[in-house]
């Protein structure tokens, strides 16, 4: 059964991490994997994430039976835990399990943008921004490679900011999708890694986030 489908009555979801150990001892695997899921998913919820990763590995010991589909969310689950808790290595290896599992490119480059908050954490800034570039550029965004292209870009993107603040019916007039948030999550870090590596696209980037 997909945990997703799984109704989340008060009753049970006080009891999910229970549940999950009580058909882990009875040898009910599919049950396990539902129960360890929603367990995973909860304390990731939480900001638990020590808790998250240990729910995650539970629920992928018990994953004969689940799709790709499932096999993906539980990798990507467990590899941005360990991104946030600062386990480089093992998210890698969790974040790149999971991009083989899906042909979906915008959950491939979400894994991408949690990889680059990886290295950038690790103080690899170099593979972070290359990480990032890129994902925008595989979103269709160009990002200036020359510093002469970096500045016409710039320029662009300030023309875009006094057009939006002179004209306000201008503004957000467009539902943001998928594509969309992964665009600005990317665009809203990449200034802070340019900045502290004194790169001149900071101020392309940070107006383009803007807009």
């Amino acid at each position: 059964q997909d945990p997703s489908t799984v109704e989340r009555k008060p009753d049970v979801s006080e009891r999910i991490y229970d549940l999950a150990y009580h058909f882990d001892k009875a040898d009910k695997g599919s049950e396990t994997l539902v129960f360890a899921t929603l367990s995973a998913e909860d304390s990731k919820r939480q900001f638990a994430f020590e808790l998250a990763v240990d729910y995650f590995e539970f629920a992928l010991r018990n994953s004969l039976t689940a799709n790709s589909r499932l096999l993906f969310l539980l990798h990507s689950g467990l590899g941005e835990s360990q991104v946030r808790l600062g386990r480089h290595n093992e998210a890698k290896s969790s974040l790149n399990v999971a991009i083989r599992l899906t042909d979906d490119q915008q959950d491939r480059e979400a894994m991408v943008l949690l990889q680059a908050e990886s290295e950038y954490r690790h103080n690899s800034f170099a593979n972070s921004i290359i990480l990032l570039e890129r994902v925008l550029e595989n979103l269709g965004v160009r990002v200036p490679r020359t510093q002469r292209g970096a500045a016409v870009a710039w320029t662009v993107e300030v023309m875009k900011r006094m057009v939006a603040s002179s004209i306000p019916f201008l503004r957000h007039k467009r539902d943001i999708d998928k594509r969309g948030v992964l665009i600005m999550r990317a665009l809203n870090f990449i200034p802070y890694i340019y900045y502290w590596t004194g790169t001149p696209k900071c101020l392309w980037a940070c107006f383009a986030a803007m807009n």
